[in-house]
């Protein structure tokens, strides 16, 4: 985890709102996605030299030249048990210049069926009220190996599954749901501790988490179809 996620409100000032960018412009291409893979260019909120927000659309797979080593796949996600302990990670998540909020209102798990010959079941979570949130992120400018050019591109934090996720995977992605969190998440007086101490698991109650379309199991698959996220 995360491996995909959902931003399927088609509402720009209502996610601008959430995301503290009031008279923000949200890039269209941004919303209305039913099936988010790495790779893709998502939406996220950074915050410039005099700490404010500006959304961009950054390449969901971190890619700065020391994670860029041939046959080495980009880094989607960033585990909270490392952010301290791992060099690269604690660079970032101690910048409060390079953490950034990543926009969403759900992410999917799977479940094997138990005849190996039918395809997984993708479940969808997402807060009880279907409301957009933040993913905590990490994103950098680098010029990657073998590529022209610089590229922006971001990683999702994981923490531990909260109870009602554990019953898919044991990680979930790190959710910011309010606005103090994400506020605390971007600030300058945000220390590396501090970044630490918001990335937690869900209470429980928080999440509904319901079958949806077994045609997202393909990578790129509907991305734009709201209707696959209604049900099985």
């Amino acid at each position: 985890m995360c491996g995909r996620y959902t931003l399927s409100t088609t509402k720009p000032a209502d996610l601008a709102a959430r995301l503290g960018l009031a008279g923000a412009r949200i890039p269209a291409e941004a919303l209305g996605r039913a099936n988010v893979c790495p790779t893709e260019d998502v939406l996220a909120v950074v915050t410039d030299q005099a700490g404010e927000r500006q959304p961009v659309m950054l390449r969901w797979g971190l890619a700065p030249s020391w994670a860029t080593l041939k046959g080495m796949r980009p880094l989607i996600n960033a585990r909270d048990d490392k952010l301290r302990s791992s060099g690269a990670w604690r660079s970032l998540a101690s910048d409060a210049g390079r953490r950034c909020l990543i926009a969403a209102d759900g992410w999917l798990e799977w479940q094997r069926a138990e005849d190996p010959k039918q395809p997984r079941q993708p479940f969808l979570h997402r807060l009880r009220d279907h409301e957009p949130f933040a993913f905590a992120g990490l994103w950098c400018i680098a010029r990657p190996r073998d590529a022209q050019g610089e590229m922006a591109s971001c990683t999702i934090v994981t923490t531990a599954a909260s109870r009602e996720a554990a019953r898919l995977h044991d990680r979930m992605p790190a959710v910011l749901r309010s606005p103090e969190e994400q506020a605390a998440w971007l600030s300058r007086a945000t220390d590396l501790d501090g970044a630490i101490d918001l990335v937690r698991p869900l209470p429980e109650g928080s999440l509904d988490v319901a079958p949806v379309s077994p045609q997202l199991n393909g990578a790129g698959n509907g991305s734009d179809q709201l209707s696959l996220l209604a049900g099985a």
